[in-house]
């Protein structure tokens, strides 16, 4: 199994997470804002290769309408393992952090500067996306 990650040239709304889900709805599809503001989608398949799981997905998404910006591909042990994901901060912990106040880092994630997902109506941080964007993994 691959898990396959891109970011699209789209903005992020609530809209086009619902569109992007409902079309790859075979695929374990979950929606969120990208690193760099636009809506980014995760697709989970089976193929014999990162190639094959890349030019799979890129037929998936061209048939969705969704033109891609950033493709990240990696077998499903990789994403389970975390990746930049694995040690998350809230919204306080980030501000404390960087020294700032939480308004100024939903301001920055709401800008698409400060890489982060919603679950449900909190915030998550990559402790990775406090650095500056050449030196995130």
């Amino acid at each position: 199994m691959w898990n396959v990650s891109i970011e699209t040239e789209s903005p992020f709304t609530e809209a086009s997470a619902e569109q992007a889900v409902d079309a790859l709805e075979g695929f374990h599809p979950a929606a969120y804002r990208g690193d760099f503001g636009g809506l980014a989608v995760t697709v989970s398949l089976e193929a014999e290769s990162a190639r094959h799981a890349a030019v799979t997905t890129d037929a998936l998404f061209w048939a969705a309408h969704l033109e891609v910006r950033t493709l990240r591909v990696m077998t499903s042990d990789d994403y389970d393992a975390g990746g930049d994901w694995q040690e998350l901060l809230s919204v306080s912990d980030a501000a404390s952090e960087l020294g700032v106040t939480r308004q100024a880092i939903l301001a920055r994630i709401s800008a698409g500067s400060l890489p982060a997902r919603q679950v449900g109506t909190a915030w998550i941080i990559p402790r990775s996306g406090l650095l500056p964007r050449g030196q995130r993994r």
